[in-house]
């Protein structure tokens, strides 16, 4: 399994299956330099939401060549006939695009999809495959906001912990999961929690607008030295 850090929450996965098929999953791509890839390979596409810094349109323009391609988007991005033609985009594509809601199971070439509900917009996802799973939490976070009331922390917390509990039981081999530093000193709550449910093997901190000091932050914090070793230095 090769993973490459793309842009702010976007990660590409490329590794080949038991039975010899490439495959390359691309998550929350909306800028960025891409590494050169086999577009024969099975491709898939994962948008959890239509933000601006997590979905663009130009997947469908960029990666039309791959014949194995699918694209698999959150459930609040809308994509009538009409909205492609204005941009410029074939609405054939949309034979390739699958719309997933929350909680939804889905099976494509070996490769498992499942989606959680976010605590912001869309789905996260955890995909599944050869007996390695991946999860991209997309904007499924603990939204601690300071100046939030009392009432809307506990909402998040409860919605959050809701969400994360589904994944108790089940290991994790690679997570892409958000620490940002807009939070201030609760940057890391969400990350915390998930690791207490159940602690990926690799971490890959995410959504931290270039402030990649946050990784070593996390790192050096002595609440995270348990698992300090797993969290990837990837910049």
């Amino acid at each position: 399994m090769k993973i490459t850090y793309v842009y702010h929450s976007s990660f590409m996965i490329e590794d080949v299956l038991t039975n010899g098929e490439k495959v390359v999953l691309l998550f929350d791509y909306f800028k960025g330099e891409l590494p050169a890839f086999d577009r024969n390979a099975y491709v898939y596409m994962f948008a959890s939401h239509k933000h601006p810094d997590h979905f663009t349109l130009d997947l469908f323009r960029d990666f039309k060549d791959c014949p194995n391609i699918k694209f698999y988007l959150g459930n609040d991005i809308k994509l009538s006939d009409s909205y492609l033609e204005r941009k410029g985009i074939d609405p054939g594509i949309k034979s390739r695009i699958v719309r997933m809601p929350r909680h939804t199971m889905i099976s494509d070439h070996g490769i498992v999809i499942e989606t959680l509900d976010s605590t912001d917009q869309g789905v996260a996802f955890l995909v599944s495959y050869d007996g390695k799973t991946i999860f991209h939490a997309g904007d499924l976070n603990w939204w601690y906001w300071e100046g939030e009331t009392a009432q809307e922390k506990k909402s998040m917390e409860k919605r959050f912990k809701q969400e994360i509990d589904r994944l108790k039981g089940r290991p994790i081999d690679v997570a892409f999961f958000p620490t940002d530093p807009r939070l201030e000193a609760y940057y890391d709550y969400g990350l915390s929690y998930l690791c207490e449910i159940s602690c990926p093997k690799m971490i890959f901190p995410m959504h931290m607008w270039e402030q990649y000091e946050v990784i070593q932050r996390l790192k050096n914090d002595a609440k995270h030295s348990q698992y300090a070793d797993r969290i990837q230095a990837y910049i």
